[in-house]
């Protein structure tokens, strides 16, 4: 009788799957000044002094690459980085304990990154 493949087996395998998508989002990370955006934004980023717990910055520069660079809306760009392995791999997040909260945060987001 076979054995069947236990759901952190089948994980494990699916994380080493190479995509197109992975290996789009590597070139992205080779490429792109990760540090140099971060510390030209840092200064303008929302600190948490009032309200809720900001977002780490360089979390919230990855989900806004992917949002652009997939054409994605605010509820579609969540659902994608929750849902899709090399999203949430790229972003630094582990989707099965994901919490982004406030869809229209990323409005904020982009209005700050755009000015």
């Amino acid at each position: 009788m076979d054995k069947q493949m236990s759901l952190s087996g089948l994980s494990d395998e699916l994380a080493q799957v190479r995509t197109k998508k992975k290996e789009f989002l590597a070139k992205i990370e080779r490429i792109v000044p990760w540090g140099e955006w971060i510390k030209l934004i840092r200064p303008c980023y929302y600190k948490g002094e009032r309200g809720n717990k900001p977002y780490d910055l360089e979390r919230m520069l990855r989900i806004y690459m992917i949002q652009n660079l997939y054409n994605l809306s605010d509820m579609a760009t969540v659902a994608e980085v929750i849902d899709s392995r090399a999203f949430s791999d790229f972003c630094g997040i582990e989707s099965t304990a994901v919490n982004l909260r406030q869809h229209c945060f990323f409005r904020h987001w982009e209005s700050l990154v755009t000015r």
